[in-house]
């Protein structure tokens, strides 16, 4: 079948494939489902544009403007044979004359006259649909709200008027037949990559340090459950998150500053800040993923780490507590552990000597024995 397409659709045509093979080069899957819809539409004439991808972690389905699926949910799915029809058929390239047949039962007549078309179709303006439909695993499509439509995913577009010219036909299909192995490909493409990311965020989950997901829009993805519980628990929460959200935001924007949507592999350097908690200091450390390690991306990991706790330094230790060089030195030995005749061995000095330092230090740090030495000689 020829299809006699212009110089304009060839290249309409040329682009549409391009979006549908290229999911790695948007910021999100979101963003590929809308380019994919746009850059369809004009090939077949479409008024309205829906996409459906019951992909865990996305909204299953999207269209170019509101349509009443609440309603739809409530009332009129039962009435609906589209996800039988296309389990039944497989992956395949439709238009309203390749369909008509399953619905317009047991006639025409019947499907105009039907509660289906004229409460739910006609209202919405949903009417002569075409498009094309994928059907995969219902493992890796789940939809708990229609467990009817897992596995299923596709790329719809309306006329908004019903006419008896039925103007989406064999044009319409030729092309659409072209662009299934490429929507199958790419889709192919985001399943695997929300895998990926699924078993990222399985690994986080097991993290006794905070985690937090941001994808390149820089939204909150995912937080594993020890930055939740830190958070649930901590005061200032909202700062403190608001840090973290900020770090990651900015991993992000320098990524995209300096380019590596074409180095999809490259893992960026993470960036650093310190915080002070009421739970402790804490490190927040942001690293940027890039769309080999997670897929569609970039995305920006952060991570809240709980600061390593260090030792006052000698300055510190004689600004605050006003211990002399020699103190300083015994202060670390006490928090050894090691006893006044092994000071005074260390310090070529007496053990009568040896006390005087050690009883200096423990009344200059305000403690009472030995053992709180080395506490008090930590930073928090």
């Amino acid at each position: 079948m020829s299809l006699r397409l212009s110089t304009k659709e060839v290249a309409q045509l040329r682009a549409a494939l391009m979006v549908l093979l290229s999911p790695l080069d948007f910021t999100s899957v979101e963003a590929w489902r809308a380019a994919a819809r746009g850059a369809i539409a004009p090939l077949v004439r479409a008024e309205t544009t829906v996409s459906f991808l019951p992909l865990p972690g996305e909204q299953p389905y999207q269209a170019d403007r509101t349509i009443d699926t609440a309603m739809y949910a409530e009332h009129f799915y039962a009435d609906d044979v589209t996800a039988a029809y296309a389990k039944a058929s497989g992956s395949h390239a439709f238009t309203w004359q390749s369909i008509r047949a399953t619905y317009e039962r047991p006639d025409r007549s019947a499907w105009l006259r039907s509660e289906f078309f004229n409460d739910w179709v006609r209202p919405q303006r949903l009417c002569q649909p075409c498009g094309l439909i994928a059907v995969r695993s219902p493992a890796e499509l789940p939809c708990p709200s229609l467990p009817e439509y897992s596995g299923i995913t596709g790329l719809w577009f309306y006329r908004n008027r019903d006419t008896n010219m039925l103007g989406v036909g064999s044009r319409e299909l030729g092309i659409l037949q072209l662009l299934l192995p490429a929507y199958e490909a790419g889709l192919h493409v985001v399943v695997r990559a929300s895998q990926e990311r699924r078993r990222l965020e399985s690994v986080l989950d097991t993290m006794s340090e905070g985690a937090m997901l941001l994808d390149g829009r820089g939204h909150v993805v995912h937080q594993n459950p020890a930055m939740r519980r830190f958070l649930a628990s901590s005061a200032g929460a909202r700062d403190i998150e608001a840090t973290c959200l900020a770090a990651g935001r900015v991993t992000l924007a320098l990524a995209t500053r300096k380019g590596l949507k074409s180095a999809r592999e490259e893992i960026g350097a993470p960036t650093e800040k310190r915080i002070k908690t009421t739970n402790g200091v804490r490190h927040v450390r942001a690293t940027l993923l890039g769309s080999d390690t997670v897929g569609i991306g970039p995305m920006a990991l952060v991570l809240l780490e709980r600061a390593a706790v260090e030792p006052f330094s000698a300055g510190e230790l004689h600004d605050q507590y006003h211990l002399t060089d020699r103190e300083v030195v015994v202060s670390r030995l006490l928090a050894r552990g090691l006893k006044n005749s092994q000071i005074a061995e260390v310090l070529g000095v007496s053990i009568h000597t040896a006390r005087r330092h050690s009883e200096r230090v423990l009344s200059k740090l305000g403690v009472h024995s030995r053992a709180a030495v080395g506490a008090k000689l930590l930073t928090h």
